[in-house]
């Protein structure tokens, strides 16, 4: 299953964005691929980043419960200062309303 979403980077902290993700944790990358997570990429103009993943389950509800593990949460909280988070944590979710294999 695909999935997609966008999210925004606080003004001012893209190149520090774009630093912690030349140095992702292995134990972070362990724990996408066994949440079931592969081929995921972030994407960014500016401020604003755009992700793509495919998941071998529900996108979603395997995001939402990887979101209580201690890794992702140590992860969330390092991302904080350059990551702008509303009630959703900043993610926007998309339909996808157009594929070609």
């Amino acid at each position: 299953m695909r999935c997609a979403f966008s999210l925004a980077i606080i003004p001012g902290r893209e190149e520090e964005y774009d630093r912690r993700h030349q140095e992702v944790w292995p134990e972070l990358l362990q724990l996408l691929k066994e949440s079931g997570f592969r081929n995921y990429s972030i994407f960014r103009r500016g401020s604003v980043l755009f992700a793509y993943m495919e998941s071998e389950q529900q996108p979603l509800q395997a995001f939402v419960r990887m979101q209580e593990h201690p890794v992702q949460i140590k992860w969330r909280d390092y991302m904080s200062d350059v990551l702008v988070r509303d009630e959703n944590m900043g993610f926007t979710f998309m339909d996808e309303v157009f594929h070609l294999e």
